[in-house]
């Protein structure tokens, strides 16, 4: 189909319905209706966990999944579902003969997160890094944790002309249970959920007025998520 956006090719498959976009400057993406690419599975991408005890601490850590997932990566290795060891104040973790600084898992989901207009952010990818300094160390992260966020989300980030993007709560730990024992004093949990764009969109979300404080045994988790896969600009 031809209009005035382009030309539109239009999926026939109904297995696969979707459509692809010949833009004007020659690019394409390709996403269904429903926000995802045909055949894709969502990447529940580097969740790390953190663990901050006041003094050394036995610690025993599991990451409960929904029924349409299943882990595609766990390290250090867990004994039935858990990790098990001894953290101490200055976030050193130790599992038997290994000595780690956060806790990793991956999974991948059946079903998409999604965006909403009205809490998520459209910006520039000149801005995404200030953006994303302010915006991590007012949900609570240091500066550590921030630098390993940053390193790992930017070249992904940077990747497109704007992102929009968004910091999921409840949409994500009611479906990722994360249970630790001793219970921290302090939980923080910080999962990202972006799309890239060739152009700004309005978006209407706000961030914290104030950081949040970090006091007692502190356990700090943070993770992301494409919200449709394989649908990135070619160019």
């Amino acid at each position: 189909l031809n209009g005035d956006l382009g030309a539109f090719v239009l999926s026939m498959r109904q297995d696969q319905p979707g459509f692809i976009t010949l833009c004007s400057k020659g690019g394409c993406s390709f996403c269904d209706i429903n926000g995802k690419a045909p055949g894709t599975l969502s990447s529940v991408r580097k969740p790390v966990i953190y663990l901050y005890p006041e003094t050394e601490t036995k610690f025993s850590v599991g990451v409960g999944i929904p029924s349409d997932a299943s882990f595609s990566f766990i390290y250090p290795a867990q004994i039935g579902g858990r990790w098990q060891g001894t953290a101490y104040p200055n976030g050193n973790l130790v599992l038997e003969d290994k000595s780690v600084r956060y806790l990793f898992w991956e999974a991948e989901q059946e079903s998409h997160f999604s965006l909403d207009a009205q809490n998520s952010f459209c910006t520039e990818s000149c801005h995404i890094i200030n953006f994303l300094e302010k915006a991590l160390a007012l949900y609570g992260l240091n500066n550590a944790e921030s630098a390993d966020f940053i390193t790992y989300w930017g070249p992904h980030l940077l990747k497109h002309n704007f992102v929009q993007m968004q910091f999921l709560e409840a949409e994500y730990t009611e479906k990722y249970l994360l249970s630790i024992s001793p219970a921290p004093n302090t939980l923080i949990r910080v999962f990202m959920v972006y799309k890239g764009l060739r152009s700004p969109i309005e978006c209407c979300g706000t961030l914290p007025t104030e950081a949040k404080v970090r006091k007692g045994f502190i356990a700090v988790e943070w993770g992301g998520a494409e919200s449709c896969p394989g649908s990135a600009i070619v160019k």
